[in-house]
């Protein structure tokens, strides 16, 4: 589903090439890897963004965004949009590992740059040097081009926190520009004083990959309307509402088709907008911001939608008034009214996995669904939309009537519930709690007796002892047997009776 606006972007932060001395590991025939065979497996695993991080080298990003080009104009099989970030992982002094990460508009060179201005020594594509300067003077080197610093896998070798310690390790994360850090086990403990000083950096995921069938296997999502440098890092800045780890996001937050939002508002001849090309307001499926001077109209907006989801009902009676003013066909320039007899107020959303449209004309409201042939259809009239497609409106004034009624907190909260079916539930629940407290009183009423029938059940047992103590226990068994003796004669005497 295309998206307004800002998306999820599935986003490897750290892989490697052939330009990294020990990539493939000891298979030699994969440093003989193509940038073509390169950025296919990228795209094997839909990856829309990578960071290309070689060892203290950038010799491949030129490569690879060239032949990105190639692919793109020659519609390669397998082929899908991606977004190459130069950067670099350099070994900076003391033997940590930090990755620059730049904008896609940067090149080779600009690694060659930054590598020099660190005054790496080592040699390019390897870890056998480091740079002269420190930690903190790299990652100010990194910031002051536009780019972003991101320490390396700071949880295993090379990483921050195993390198450094103590105030070097307190030093190193007051660097200015730090925004996030990349974590490869996130039940890793974080040193005290990382937590001590109340650092809450991005935690983003990278594969390091340094062989095709790693890439794109470990990700983090990053919430960016256009993949660049800017948008990466204010979505690092956001911390969780801008970025997810792979392991704390199984599915594609992209995936929408559960969710209930409006994709756009179309507004055609109203009184002061919309006329002769009609005004369309797409919407994105999460925030929403429309920013304008007093009176440019960010309330009128409120008011269209209000009436094509029939939200007027839920209005308070002081704003009811200024609604109609708003609703009603203007008689004129300087008339009350934002509506004429033309005006068509059309509504796009989507809800339970359907797009449905809503068109508002001459107070009737349109239904359209997109069928199975990806056409609208028109549905019958519903009456209930505002029930069918319930949302919460409000302008300015009328939160600032919600000031002066105290209940209207209470009334808001009562309505994103199921008030009936939780009146039936606390109904049967009350009911089967008088249930349970009759039985605990009957059952309460039984054991008070139960002293007395004991007292009675030992007085009973205290006579048949002095009973059978003096001897008529014998003779009732006597009687007993003779009784017995008695019945089956009588029985026989019967049989001859009937022969």
């Amino acid at each position: 589903m295309e998206i307004n606006g800002a998306k999820w972007w599935k986003f490897d932060f750290h892989t490697h090439t052939p330009a990294s001395f020990d990539y493939g590991k000891g298979e030699h025939a994969l440093k003989s890897l193509t940038p073509r065979q390169w950025l296919l497996e990228v795209m094997r695993n839909e990856i829309d963004c990578v960071a290309v991080t070689d060892h203290n080298t950038g010799a491949w990003i030129d490569k690879l965004k060239s032949e990105l080009r190639d692919m793109e104009e020659d519609s390669i099989e397998g082929y899908r949009p991606l977004t190459i970030f130069p950067g670099v992982e350099i070994t900076v002094h003391t033997g940590i590992h930090l990755l620059a990460i730049f904008d896609p508009n940067e090149t080779s060179e600009t690694i060659i740059e930054l590598l020099g201005a660190c005054k790496f020594d080592g040699t390019k594509g390897n870890s056998d040097g480091c740079t002269q300067k420190s930690f903190s003077e790299v990652v100010e080197e990194i910031t002051k081009r536009n780019g972003i610093a991101i320490p390396a896998h700071v949880d295993q070798p090379s990483g921050l926190f195993v390198v450094h310690e103590g105030n070097t390790l307190r030093s190193s994360l007051q660097a200015n520009g730090l925004l996030a850090i990349q974590v490869c086990d996130t039940s890793f403990n974080k040193p005290q004083i990382y937590l001590e000083s109340k650092l809450n950096f991005s935690e983003v995921a990278g594969s390091d990959s340094h062989h095709p069938n790693q890439l794109g296997t470990i990700y983090t999502w990053v919430k960016m309307e256009k993949p660049d440098i800017n948008a990466l890092k204010l979505a690092l800045h956001d911390g969780e509402d801008g970025v997810l780890r792979f392991d704390n996001c199984p599915q594609n937050p992209n995936d929408l088709n559960n969710r209930f939002f409006i994709k756009n508002i179309e507004i055609r001849n109203a009184a002061k907008v919309g006329r002769g090309a009609p005004l369309k307001i797409p919407f994105n499926p999460w925030l929403n911001t429309i920013i304008g001077g007093r009176g440019s109209g960010k309330s009128s907006i409120i008011e269209f939608l209000r009436l094509v989801l029939d939200q007027k009902d839920n209005l308070p009676e002081k704003l009811k008034i200024d609604f109609e003013k708003f609703a009603q066909v203007s008689e004129g320039r300087g008339k009350l009214g934002m509506l004429t007899s033309e005006t068509e107020i059309r509504v796009e959303l989507r809800k339970d996995g359907r797009d449905i449209a809503l068109t508002w004309k001459n107070n009737l409201i349109k239904e359209e669904h997109i069928n199975n042939q990806g056409q609208w259809e028109e549905q019958e009239l519903s009456s209930i939309i505002g029930k069918r497609f319930p949302v919460r409106l409000f302008s300015q004034k009328q939160l600032f009537e919600l000031t002066h009624e105290p209940k209207s907190l209470i009334h808001l909260v009562d309505g994103k519930l199921d008030k009936l079916s939780w009146n039936e539930t606390r109904d049967e629940l009350v009911n089967k709690w008088l249930d349970s407290r009759k039985k605990e009183r009957e059952i309460a009423l039984k054991l008070r007796n139960k002293s007395n029938i004991k007292l009675q059940l030992q007085d009973t047992n205290a006579k048949i002892q002095i009973f059978e103590a003096s001897g008529h226990k014998d003779l009732l068994s006597s009687y007993r047997e003779v009784q017995n003796i008695s019945n089956e004669i009588d029985e026989l005497l019967n049989k001859f009776k009937e022969i």
